[in-house]
C-alpha cells in the first residue's frame, strides 16, 4: 500500500496520508497530540481531470459524453 500512496504522491503532490495513526507514537506524543490519525487525502479540485461548475438553471454535462472546461480555468485549477 506504501509503494502504491508514493506512486500517487509523485503524480499529485498535494496527497497528504498517514498509515501507522495513534498505535506507533510513544505515550508522551500521545498526550501531546502529536500524531495523525489514519487518512488519505488530497484537494479534489487539483485531482480531477475536468471540473464544470454549472449555473442554476443549465444543463449539466451528460455523464459519459464529452465535457469542456475552459483551458485557462483548468490550468489555474490544477496550480492549486
Amino acid at each position: 500500500v506504501k509503494a502504491t500512496l508514493n506512486f500517487v504522491l509523485q503524480k499529485n503532490p498535494t496527497l497528504s496520508y498517514c498509515l501507522t495513526g495513534y498505535d506507533k507514537v510513544s505515550e508522551e506524543d500521545r498526550k501531546a497530540g502529536k500524531y495523525e490519525n489514519p487518512h488519505i487525502a488530497f484537494p479534489v479540485e487539483t485531482t480531477l481531470d475536468r471540473l464544470v461548475v454549472t449555473k442554476p438553471g443549465e444543463q449539466p454535462p451528460q455523464l459519459g459524453g464529452d465535457v469542456y472546461e475552459d483551458p485557462d480555468a483548468m490550468a489555474t485549477r490544477k496550480k492549486g
